[in-house]
């Protein structure tokens, strides 16, 4: 489990860089979608280990989920909004939506 939860958050602090990265040769970047943050962070795998019978891997998934949301949801987004980068609030938002605890 702790393994899995280590390279999960190699994955989170990955794609945090790429959704940080407003600029790219000078050039605006847009958020990555909300499919390809969902496939990156590998939610859906996630959500479903949440509710395996082995309270374990059940645990560890929640935890998981728990670390993206917590960033979605209250670290994330405040940075964004006072910068004006209305696209990257709107993508956390749909990305807490998608993390909500079960």
């Amino acid at each position: 489990m702790r393994d899995e939860e280590a390279r999960h958050r190699k994955r989170l602090d990955a794609w945090r860089e790429r959704f940080n990265a407003r600029y790219t040769e000078g050039r605006e970047q847009p958020p990555p979608s909300h499919a390809t943050t969902l496939r990156e962070l590998r939610i859906a795998s996630l959500r479903k280990r949440a509710s395996d019978t082995d309270p374990r891997v059940a645990w560890s998934a929640r935890r998981q989920l728990a670390w993206v949301h917590a960033g979605a949801a209250s670290y994330l987004p405040p940075a964004f909004a006072a910068r004006g980068d209305t696209a990257r609030v709107e993508a956390l938002r749909a990305l807490a939506d998608a993390t909500t605890p079960p």
